[in-house]
């Protein structure tokens, strides 16, 4: 997902201009260019250090929870976004475990 042994500038074209990999409680276990909080339940905080040029970049994610829970992304901002968790039968937030990844143009 992304040259970690590097510095910023050097990272080219096509890879990814951050990521982590995030626990329910919101610390990142590994990230590259990111920060990540838990805002409450269910909702994920991604701030990035190196601003996105713009706040039309992709973002993926994956889930390490069951299938009944899903996760979508919102609030995409040049420095930042948010990844929420819920559970796909009720709709309640819940806390999930994932990780994350954007592509796109960092300034």
């Amino acid at each position: 997902f992304g040259i970690k042994n590097t510095s910023y500038p050097s990272v080219t074209q096509g890879t990814a201009k951050a990521w982590a990999n995030v626990g329910s409680n919101g610390v990142a276990a590994d990230s590259y260019n990111c920060s990540t909080g838990k805002d409450s339940t269910g909702v994920y905080a991604i701030t990035f250090s190196t601003n996105m040029e713009n706040s039309s970049y992709v973002m993926l994610n994956s889930m390490r929870e069951p299938v009944s829970h899903t996760s979508s992304a919102s609030n995409y901002a040049v420095g930042s976004y948010k990844v929420r968790g819920y559970n796909t039968t009720s709709q309640a937030a819940v806390d999930i475990d994932f990780g994350t990844a954007v592509s796109g143009e960092a300034t």
